[in-house]
């Protein structure tokens, strides 16, 4: 008896493949979804069947499926070259996608160091951080140690888990992790302090400064947590930190960066750090990363930053006009979460001075994680 295509790929797909995320005892019971193809906010399956594309294929497709100016850019590259390395190389599309984050990055951030994912990314601001101190300041001892937020989530690395606590994901691998700092997230629906805004006085941010006053001289950064959802000018600035007129030491990003078509990361980071890394090659101040990527990919005139910044993207996960007329949606339970196009909860964050409403920090994996450097 013969078998169809879409019959011997689910017999493949059970018999092969590892999904993420998934519990593959289950997934193995069902018929899987397969899908083939997309189109603008869609996605299609084997089976011809649309469903619309609400988390944006895990927050990455900002402009929809095969958008046509990325799709020409792609095809027009291929006719050049599809990878290069930046090992002692350099390539046009690298260069012109550099000099395009810095214009739109908030000023002060001047350098662009590529790989390949968000975990990544982060993984590159912490080694950049620790060496940083190691060769700019070494009068300051060994500034090691990073401060972070409970609760947060900046990739499933190592480093990446070292400074993120999300005890479902990463609980069993604590032996793996190094030590850090952490404490509780501004988090008014559920405070830790059991208190309510604005009686509070931000009283949740003490913590933090008691921190930052007392162990300083251990600290290479602290690394606050992004929301991936409202990352790539969903928020109405390109990253959400320009809401507040930060400029982070560092920061990754990641997940839009090539509207899905391609894997793409990059830390951003100041001068000041970049030049901490120069001199002759014997003095090994040189920056050996978790991966150095430089791939000659759509980037150039064609690239995602260029779609977005032409067709404004807003909330959601494409750009609205190609969307059906309801698809904002609120997480049951939490009425502090904003309505957006089918998104993740989120947590309402607040500036001390003011208490005027934070938009989380955000770049694009979570990603864009925003880095500030430990004090002297």
């Amino acid at each position: 008896m013969t078998t169809s295509p879409k019959t011997r790929l689910a017999a493949w797909d059970h018999a092969y493949l590892w999904h993420p995320f998934t519990q593959m005892q289950e997934w193995e019971q069902d018929v899987p979804l397969i899908i083939e193809q997309g189109k603008g906010p869609y996605l299609i399956d084997t089976e011809g069947r649309k469903y619309l594309d609400g988390t944006s294929s895990i927050w990455v497709n900002l402009h929809g499926h095969r958008h046509p100016r990325l799709d020409r850019a792609l095809t027009a590259q291929l006719g050049n070259i599809a990878h290069s390395t930046l090992l002692g190389l350099s390539n046009p599309p690298a260069i012109r996608l550099a000099r395009e984050l810095i214009r739109l990055a908030p000023k002060g951030l001047r350098r662009v160091f590529y790989s390949d994912n968000g975990s990544t990314a982060v993984e590159v601001a912490l080694k950049m951080a620790v060496q940083y101190w190691q060769q700019r300041h070494p009068a300051a001892g060994p500034k090691n140690s990073f401060l972070h937020l409970k609760l947060a989530y900046h990739g499933d690395t190592v480093g990446a888990v070292s400074v993120g606590n999300i005890e479902l994901f990463h609980a069993r691998f604590k032996s793996l992790l190094f030590p850090t700092l952490q404490v509780d997230p501004p988090y008014c629906y559920r405070c830790p302090l059991g208190l309510t805004y604005p009686a509070c006085r931000m009283a949740c941010i003490d913590p933090l400064e008691a921190i930052l006053k007392t162990r300083h001289r251990e600290l290479a950064g602290v690394i606050l947590e992004p929301l991936v959802q409202a990352a790539a000018g969903r928020t109405g600035r390109m990253f959400a930190c320009q809401h507040e007129g930060v400029t982070p030491d560092l920061m990754a990003i990641s997940k839009g960066l090539t509207a899905g078509y391609m894997p793409l990361a990059a830390t951003l980071t100041t001068e000041e750090i970049y030049r901490a890394f120069l001199g002759r090659y014997e003095d090994w101040k040189t920056f050996f990363p978790p991966a150095s990527l430089g791939h000659v990919e759509p980037c150039r005139r064609h690239s995602s930053m260029r779609v977005h910044g032409r067709h404004r993207t807003r909330a959601g996960s494409h750009d609205t006009k190609s969307l059906p007329a309801r698809t904002t949606h609120r997480p049951s339970g939490d009425p502090s979460l904003p309505r957006a196009g089918a998104v993740a909860p989120t947590t309402r964050q607040y500036s001390r001075a003011g208490a005027s409403p934070l938009h989380p920090t955000s770049g694009v994996d979570q990603d864009g994680c925003n880095f500030a450097q430990g004090h002297r």
